[in-house]
């Protein structure tokens, strides 16, 4: 199969189609049913604005009001084989997105799951700095900052979701004359349950683009 989705979309995917099944077996009412059927369908609609053979064969799946969460489980990993997973770049090309970080630690590619990654983000607890990087119309891009491993109940500037977020402070150059400033942005404390949680690329890219400075 041709990789097709990007892993946003797919975990997208996967979230709301939970939410459906679970609709299944939780709600006897026809009409409310139909209307979560629905705005599940508006929410695909949205996701995929052009529809492949297998998004479209997994929505009449999904609305099979008799579909299992074990059938579900099937069906989604025959969408995993068509997300586009997040590329693993080089150690020499995360180090030279942070090249005055020495001995900068890495991720630990081995516990991540690269196709529901859409962004990358680890902590270095040598230096307490934690490390995100994205891919942004085919550049590789990277951001460092200090941030609390305690979280409290807020919204995320990435996903844009509330959950468990604490303060991302980074130190960003501001004008051609080399001065810098800190930005502060509340952030999800877990990187990989943030993955999780986004719908949309463009507050992800907004948070890089204002992270770094100009």
């Amino acid at each position: 199969m041709t990789a097709t989705i990007e892993p946003y979309q797919f975990v997208t995917l996967k979230r709301i189609s939970k939410q459906l099944i679970n609709t299944y077996k939780t709600v006897s009412d026809d009409q409310t049913i139909a209307a979560i059927q629905m705005m599940t369908l508006d929410k695909m609609d949205q996701l995929f604005p052009v529809m492949n053979d297998a998004i479209k064969h997994f929505s009449l799946q999904l609305m099979d009001k008799k579909m299992t969460f074990k059938q579900l489980e099937f069906a989604l990993a025959e969408i995993k084989q068509i997300v586009m997973p997040f590329t693993q770049p080089s150690d020499q090309a995360i180090q030279g997105l942070f090249k005055k970080v020495k001995k900068l630690s890495l991720p630990d590619w081995e516990k991540l799951d690269l196709s529901e990654a859409t962004y990358i983000g680890w902590q270095d607890s040598a230096t307490q700095r934690k490390f995100l990087i994205t891919e942004i119309e085919g550049t590789l891009r990277g951001v460092s900052g200090v941030q609390s491993s305690k979280g409290i109940k807020n919204m995320c500037a990435i996903c844009q979701q509330t959950e468990y977020v604490s303060l991302f402070l980074a130190k960003t150059k501001t004008a051609g004359d080399g001065t810098y400033t800190k930005k502060g942005n509340y952030i999800c404390v877990d990187s990989m349950s943030c993955n999780q949680q986004i719908e949309q690329k463009v507050a992800l890219n907004h948070f890089f683009e204002m992270t770094k400075g100009k």
